[in-house]
């Protein structure tokens, strides 16, 4: 957006015309539009659409939106550049006055050599190129030396050339001296033709010119010299030319002049020095200048800007032919076609309306069948005939309540009812019949209901239909009943109608363009790919045309054609196509009695013939530009080869053209993946990862506002990368694997039978070892009890020599309990169970029978020792398995050895706690210690000699064999005392 308001703002600094009128369509680019320098010398356009500007410090590409720029930074030199050529292979040759410049899309290549300034290249089919020096010389560039032509022929050599005509082939080319003109064929130069005068620069644009005299034009059709055609030209010392359709441009130091066919003379452009001209593929005129690149469009919009249109929201008619425009704010203006605009004043004649401000004007104008023209404006609707106005409606006509809007926004005159319509604020209709008082038609539901009527219409089926920026109604004139489709609509608002030839009723909306099924009653949504965006106008041309007023942007639809064939053909009029209007007025535009098409805007009010609307344009070009970020070349028809180990890239692509809408959509395909096109993006670039190494042909094609598509554009690359890269590895890879594999199991299938005896023989013995360590495990186990269960009897022949039956009783319960434990723990394991499980009881079961053990020997004992057992909540004492009587032993020898045996009265605590997956079982006592027992041992034969520690190492030891994780610690405690410590892997 911000480029077409610099293109407009420049475009309003042109003096079209010395007096005031009308202006004519043109774009006006300069460094700020991002031109590399003002003083344009030379103007081309190459056979991919880039329009190429030469300056006096470096060379511009125009892709129709924005500019590429070269200068010494990209090996272009500081000189002028004045004229450009193609060569078969696609490469840009440039001629300046430093010598000539090739580029292949990526690099520029200097070949220094004065040249004459303002003077012709021509690209040979040989690869040659022709040019002329400095001092007026032919020179043929080739193999990267230039050579003299005319070597032989004085005539030629020794004559200073002002130019020459290229054609295809040197043979077909015209040359020209200050009074010659010659043909070169076989090798020589021929005269061609003599003038009496002296001829000033040739042109090669358009009808293949020259001027003679430096006052009158001659004609030349490819290589045959025609009299002379134009005498008397209006510009003398003329520099430049082209001829399109019959009209001839001219330009020279101060002005821009076209030659009708008719023989009259128009100053298109004055206060400027022209340089050159071209005739691009779209029809347009490129002019250069010494202050930028003007693009004039023949066949655009025309217009009446804003110093003397301010701000028109309207345009009409009247049986005189005369226009007039309501100006927003600005009140109404009336002008004559191609002369300037004037202010009416508005004289109300009723001494009530005296001081009734008619400056704030709006849309929609309309016009009855009397000739009277009605204008909607602040405080209701302004008649106007013959120079007569009247308050034609009111506020007090249909304010309903104080403080009301009295607004009104447009009108609608139906001819077949008679009536005149217009919208207010607040959803409200206002009807007006002649001679008749106003009929107020409102809305009392929705969001429709609170919003301003900016559109009006009678369909043909005999409803009023109404919209505003939230909704669309409807009433049946006859009936008054009025329907709401604002939850109907597959679009947002109804800003605008049309009623099409075959009587369909068209919607404009907020997102689109809309059309009603009367049969159906529905509203569709028509084409939503190309309308897109606010449609401020419908309207349809005798000549079969449908104009669609979009903001910033007129599509031009051949409605007959699509009625008859169902092939939607469009032409686009925006800022890059003739058309600079900004935001186009709602429901305001106007088709004339000379079928010119009107479209007030914001910044001026613009026309257009649409009987001299053509659909015959050539589509935008689609090119892709670069790979990876960098630029692709011009040549670049081989396969263009990724850098090695690269296997992904980015695509990048550009529209080339003037011909098409403001929003471009793309589709593409990469053949080696999938032959089907993409779904269209607005993205102008794409990414592919993961490729493979090989050849890739990727295609993109564009699409604009129509059924028309560009010619694909196609880009050939290679990817190579080591073979590990590729994304395909791993599969491969298994593959190999699998392969190598089974040659592997092959092999190994013929060893097997050599040893699978042997392998039997030891997988059978390591069996046996494992069922040994079980038995040994179980065979130590089945030693512990007895002993333990020799201590408890001990216990109950003490209970039965004290005679005391109660104590005797409760300890036969409790040692009955802690046999039958004992003996459930030793007989879990029979030869079925597994070797590796074991057997195992609950820790729960575990700290049960320890705590009852210790409970006998308080009793056998008295006084001899305190417990406690810490078993927090968090060790999940119910769920752990553990090995039976692994931890009694130790407890044993506490109370025995560190109690008993030192007659040292003592505490045993027993501590267990998880840490992660292990099991910490801490047994420790305060009584004489290890070395201290063992001393007091050995020195009493008859004491007590434990075997359960002893047995329960052997014990540990198997079953860590066995698989298990079991570490045992003892260690003297400080003080006194001994701290036995377990670890027990418990998953």
């Amino acid at each position: 957006m911000k480029k077409y308001y610099c293109l407009f703002a420049a475009a309003m600094l042109l003096a079209w015309y010395a007096a005031a009128g009308q202006k004519l369509p043109v774009n006006h680019f300069t460094v700020h539009d991002g031109l590399v320098q003002q003083q344009v010398m030379g103007l081309f356009q190459d056979s991919r659409g880039y329009i190429w500007a030469g300056t006096k410090s470096g060379i511009s590409k125009f892709n129709g939106a924005t500019f590429e720029n070269y200068f010494l930074e990209e090996g272009v030199p500081a000189a002028t550049i004045f004229a450009f050529a193609e060569d078969k292979a696609g490469r840009i040759w440039a001629a300046s006055t430093a010598g000539l410049l090739a580029f292949d899309g990526q690099t520029w290549e200097h070949f220094p050599r004065p040249l004459r300034g303002n003077r012709s290249v021509a690209c040979l089919d040989d690869g040659s190129v022709l040019t002329i020096d400095a001092d007026g010389n032919l020179l043929l560039f080739k193999g990267g030396l230039y050579e003299f032509v005319g070597e032989g022929q004085p005539e030629i050599k020794d004559a200073s050339m002002a130019g020459f005509l290229p054609q295809p082939t040197l043979e077909g080319t015209l040359f020209f001296s200050a009074h010659k003109a010659w043909r070169y064929r076989e090798g020589q130069f021929h005269l061609a033709h003599q003038f009496d005068g002296m001829v000033y620069l040739p042109n090669y644009s358009g009808r293949r010119s020259f001027l003679e005299n430096k006052d009158s034009l001659t004609n030349v059709y490819g290589s045959d010299v025609r009299d002379t055609v134009l005498k008397d030209l209006p510009l003398k010392a003329t520099r430049q030319l082209i001829a399109k359709s019959g009209d001839v441009y001219l330009g020279d130091r101060k002005q821009l002049v076209r030659i009708s066919k008719d023989g009259t003379h128009e100053t298109l452009l004055s206060k400027v020095r022209v340089n050159a001209l071209l005739e691009d593929r779209d029809g347009h005129i490129w002019i250069g200048t010494e202050n930028g690149i003007f693009q004039y469009f023949p066949h655009g919009f025309a217009y009446y800007g804003n110093e003397e249109l301010p701000l028109p929201w309207g345009i009409i008619q009247d049986e005189q032919y005369r226009y007039w425009a309501p100006n927003y704010e600005y009140g109404l203006y009336t002008f004559e076609m191609g002369g300037p605009a004037e202010k009416v004043p508005i004289e109300l004649p009723d001494d009530e309306d005296d001081g009734v401000p008619t400056e704030s004007m709006y849309f929609s104008p309309s016009q009855d069948q009397d000739g009277h023209l009605y204008f909607a404006f602040s405080q209701g609707v302004i008649r106007y005939r013959d120079g007569v106005f009247d308050h034609y409606i009111k506020p007090a006509d249909y304010s309903t309540r104080e403080k009301q809007s009295t607004s009104v926004l447009g009108t609608y005159y139906d001819t077949i009812g008679q009536c005149l319509l217009a919208g207010a604020t607040d959803g409200r209709l206002i009807l007006k019949k002649k001679d008749a008082p106003v009929q107020l038609i409102t809305l009392n539901t929705g969001e429709h209901a609170r919003r301003p009527v900016v559109s009006v219409c009678r369909s043909s089926d005999g409803y009023y239909w109404w919209g505003s920026s939230r909704g669309l109604s409807r009433m049946n004139i006859e009936s008054g009943q009025i329907d709401l489709y604002e939850e109907r609509s597959p679009q947002q608002g109804a800003i605008s109608f049309g009623v099409a030839p075959d009587s369909v009723l068209w919607i404009g909306s907020l997102t689109g363009l809309m059309y009603y099924d009367a049969e159906a009653d529905s509203l569709s949504a028509f084409r939503p790919d190309i309308f897109q965006v606010r449609v401020m106008d419908i309207s349809f041309a005798p000549n079969g045309l449908m104009l669609v007023a979009e903001q910033n942007e007129i599509k031009v639809v051949d409605w007959a054609h699509y009625k008859a064939t169902g092939q939607l053909r469009v032409k686009n009029y925006n800022y890059r196509y003739g058309f600079f209007g900004l935001e186009s007025g709602q429901s305001s535009c106007y088709l004339d009695h000379e079928n010119r098409y009107w479209v007030p805007a914001s910044n001026g009010a613009y026309f257009i013939n649409v009987d001299a609307i053509s659909f015959d344009q050539p589509p935008a070009q689609v090119r892709i530009f670069r790979i990876n970020g960098s630029p692709i070349g011009f040549l670049s028809n081989e396969f263009i080869a990724l850098p090695y180990g690269i296997n992904e890239a980015t695509l990048q692509f550009e529209p080339i053209g003037f011909a098409s809408t403001l929003r471009h959509q793309y589709s593409y395909r990469l053949l080696e993946r999938d032959t089907n096109w993409s779904a269209w993006q607005k993205e102008p670039f794409v990414h592919f990862a993961n490729l493979t190494s090989g050849h890739y042909t990727f295609e993109v094609r564009l699409r604009i506002a129509d059924t028309r598509q560009a010619t694909a554009n196609v880009l050939h690359f290679t990817v190579s990368q080591p073979f590990y890269k590729e994304p395909d590895f791993h599969l491969k890879a298994a593959i190999l694997s699998g392969a190598l594999a089974l040659a592997v199991i092959l092999m190994s299938a013929l060893i097997y039978r050599s040893f699978r005896k042997n392998q039997k023989a030891q997988m059978a013995l390591r069996e046996k070892e494992q069922q040994l360590a079980f038995y040994q495990v179980h065979t130590l186990q089945a030693q512990l009890n007895p002993h333990f269960i020799n201590n408890t009897l001990t216990a109950m022949q003490h209970f039965s020599k004290q005679g005391d039956p109660d104590a005797l009783d409760q300890q036969i319960h409790r040692l009955a309990k802690m046999i039958g434990h004992f003996m459930e723990s030793s007989l879990s394991a029979d030869l079925n169970s597994s070797v590796e499980a074991g057997n195992t009881v609950r820790l729960a079961e575990e700290v049960e029978l320890l705590a009852h053990y210790m409970e006998l020997m308080q009793v056998l004992h008295p006084g001899l020792f305190t417990f406690e057992v810490a078993l927090p909540n968090a060790v999940p004492a119910s769920e752990i398995p553990l090995p039976p009587m692994l931890l009694q032993p130790f407890v044993e020898n506490a109370i025995e050895h560190g109690f008993r045996l030192g007659k040292k009265k003592g505490h045993l605590s027993l501590h267990f706690e998880m840490e992660g997956q292990t099991l910490c079982c801490r047994i420790a006592d305060d009584g004489i210690g290890r070395q201290a027992a063992a001393e007091l041992q050995a020195s009493s034969m008859g004491s007590f000699k434990s075997r359960g520690t002893a047995l329960v190492y052997e014990r540990i030891r198997l079953l860590n064999n066995m698989g298990q994780q079991i570490e045992l610690d003892i260690a003297d405690r400080p003080g006194g005392g001994t701290v036995v410590q377990l670890m027990i892997q418990t998953n």
